[in-house]
């Protein structure tokens, strides 16, 4: 049987088999076309209610050694019997934290992935970087070509920003 926890910022916060570790809720929302989301809530005297700083800490939760959700705390709400609920969003989010500016590209769609993905990563600190991995995504044409509003023209045979 595998045991679920949750670790904030690397440090443990929920494990089932330790009393004052205990947490009222934790419920993990997946959705295909939006942001994972996942609610936690904590009653008022566990160790560690300060530790979640929302939108710095990094909340994981696991089930045996696979991450279930990783993303971090938006808010933090209390209750009548002060239990402390907080709201997560899932890693993805942190492409919402870089801007991206006008671009005219041409060339492949693993091409343009990159070269969105190192404009986020210039912007954001180390543990909001992402990384290409496989493009499964497959099309009958080799090269693409997509633009931003407002976007200046390349120059000819140019590939990435402008």
């Amino acid at each position: 049987m595998s045991l679920f926890r949750v670790y904030v910022d690397d440090n443990l916060f929920y494990h089932p088999q330790m009393s004052k570790l205990a947490i009222t809720d934790a419920r993990i929302e997946e959705d295909a076309e939006n942001i994972d989301s996942m609610t936690l809530s904590a009653p008022f005297n566990h160790p560690y209610l300060t530790s979640i700083r929302p939108l710095a800490s990094t909340i994981v939760c696991k089930k045996g050694d696979a991450v279930a959700f990783e993303g971090r705390a938006l808010d933090n709400d209390t209750d009548f019997y002060n239990t402390h609920t907080w709201t997560c969003e899932s890693c993805l989010a942190y492409l919402k934290d870089s801007v991206q500016p006008p671009y005219d590209y041409k060339g492949t769609l693993r091409g343009l992935l990159e070269l969105l993905i190192s404009v986020h990563n210039n912007t954001v600190e180390e543990k909001m970087r992402f990384v290409v991995g496989n493009v499964t995504v497959t099309d009958r044409h080799r090269e693409m070509h997509h633009k931003t509003p407002n976007a200046p023209s390349p120059p000819e045979n140019a590939p990435g920003f402008f």
